[in-house]
Order: structure tokens, then C-alpha cells, then sequence
């Protein structure tokens, strides 16, 4: 009846909302999903700061628009600042995100879990390239079970490459060619 048609149009405004303020400057139609790709697009042709402003101006929509987006610019954020920020602004807000993630592992049947496993391989990943092995070494541990059961190969392969860098990270050449 009427009253499921108001409610649609309740849930349809924000979401419009969301997508329309997370577009890119210069009238681009991507939307919230799509813009990840439009950012990383960005930043490969060079656009660096570009890139990053976008993903750092979509996170509050992406979170309005749930959890999982707001995760996924924060990662993307993540990528980029790894380029771009000093050690002081990127180790905090990469320990801050790993601690998020982490925290969703403990919820086991969290419909996002693989994604938390995967973020947190990410996040080692991240860690080990900047430098700071022990927060690597502590993602990896976090999820190294889980990813041996998960049934997923992706996750298995993210594994190998957070223990790769790691390994590199550390100047031992040899560990990183044997997780291959």
C-alpha cells in the first residue's frame, strides 16, 4: 500500500543522497560502488593527490551507506596514503583500521568476515611495506587459521603475500620466495 511505497522512498533518498555526494568532481555519473575503481583509475594515471582526496571526501558517505563501503574507502585510503603520508599519519590510522577488523573477526558468523580476514591481510601487507614488521606479524597471526580454512583461495594467496613482504621487509629473501 501507500505506506510501503513512502517507506521504499525513505531508503531510496539516502542512498541517493550517499551515491550523489560521493561523486567525483566534473559531473562523473560513478557511483558510490564504482568509485573505488574511479580512484584507483585516478591514482594510476598519476593523479595521486587526486585520488586521494576523493577517497578521503567519500568515507563519510561510504560509511552512511554502510559499514562494508565505508571498510572498502578506508582501504582504498589506506593504499594511497601508503605512498603519500609519513610515517606519523599513516601508522595510527593503518593500527586503527587493523584493530577494526580484527575486532570483526572475533564475530564469526558476521556475514563480513571474509572481508575482515582479507582487509587484515591487507592491512599486514601494508604494514610490512611500511616498515613495520611486528604489526604485520601480528595481522598475520590474527587470521593465519582462518585463512587455512576458509575455503578461499584469494585469501590464501592475500596470506602469501603479507608473509612475502614480511619477509622482504626483514631481509630475508629466502622466506619470501618459499611462501610462494
Amino acid at each position: 500500500g501507500t505506506g510501503e511505497a513512502n517507506a521504499s522512498v525513505l531508503r531510496v533518498e539516502p542512498d541517493r543522497k550517499v551515491s550523489n555526494d560521493c561523486q567525483p568532481r566534473g559531473g562523473d555519473s560513478t557511483t558510490l560502488a564504482e568509485k573505488p575503481t574511479w580512484i584507483r583509475r585516478t591514482a594510476d594515471q598519476g593523479s595521486g593527490a587526486e585520488a586521494l582526496h576523493a577517497a578521503k571526501s567519500g568515507i563519510n558517505a561510504a560509511v552512511a551507506a554502510g559499514p562494508l563501503y565505508g571498510r572498502l574507502f578506508r582501504a582504498t585510503e589506506l593504499s594511497l596514503l601508503s605512498y603519500s603520508a609519513t610515517a606519523a599519519e599513516f601508522g595510527p590510522t593503518l593500527r586503527a583500521f587493523l584493530d577494526g577488523e580484527i575486532g570483526i573477526l572475533k564475530r564469526k558468523d558476521d556475514v563480513d568476515h571474509p572481508t575482515a580476514v582479507f582487509n587484515v591481510l591487507f592491512g599486514a601487507y601494508l604494514a610490512a611495506r611500511s616498515g613495520d614488521v611486528e604489526l604485520a606479524g601480528t595481522a598475520i597471526t590474527a587470521v593465519r587459521s582462518e585463512v587455512h580454512d576458509s575455503g578461499y583461495p584469494n585469501l590464501t594467496n592475500m596470506l602469501a603475500i603479507a608473509q612475502t613482504e614480511r619477509a622482504r621487509a626483514t631481509d630475508r629473501p629466502q622466506d619470501a620466495i618459499a611462501a610462494f
